[in-house]
């Protein structure tokens, strides 16, 4: 996610919208991770393999056999689906600790459905252990539904690019 208010590096900005999509493209004198704050991504020497970091925490993804890839990572849609599947789980946990509701752990799936042109659904299904009560179930499960990674999805999203220039 670009922090316009961390930016040291001057943008140029075009907007292209359309119905339900807005799409922002930027033009930077500068590629350096530290200026951008983002998700780095690096391709690797083998095929597809791609490396990624947020600058502490290191990843990689590949796409499958049948696609050219030697699945040795995450496919894309599947961090897609780690982040929201994580974030309903640390969400519920936190705010299990903070109204002292004695869950014991969570079990979140998530798979991602682009049986449609243009739609994506995520489907997901949530566990909780522990000694809990229907109702605090109930309310575990309404919170759920307001993890910020899942509002961030179900909100209208935009694309905001930056081209290194000279790389």
């Amino acid at each position: 996610m670009l922090r316009p208010n961390r930016r040291r590096h001057v943008m140029s900005r075009m907007q292209v919208s359309r119905p339900g999509v807005m799409l922002t493209g930027a033009a930077s004198t500068s590629n350096s991770r530290e200026e951008l704050e983002m998700v780095q991504a690096d391709s690797a020497e083998t095929r597809y393999l791609t490396s990624f970091t947020n600058g502490g925490h290191r990843g990689a993804a590949d796409n499958t056999a049948d696609k050219g890839g030697q699945g040795n990572g995450f496919r894309p849609h599947e961090l897609l689906e780690a982040a929201l599947a994580s974030c309903m789980n640390m969400w519920l946990r936190m705010y299990a600790d903070h109204h002292q509701v004695p869950l014991e752990g969570v079990s979140t799936t998530v798979a991602l459905k682009r049986d449609q042109p243009g739609v994506a659904v995520f489907e997901y299904a949530i566990a909780l252990r522990g000694p809990l009560t229907s109702e605090q179930k109930t309310k575990l499960l309404e919170i759920a539904q307001t993890c910020p990674v899942r509002k961030t999805l179900a909100g209208t999203l935009s694309f905001s690019s930056a081209v290194a220039i000279g790389s």
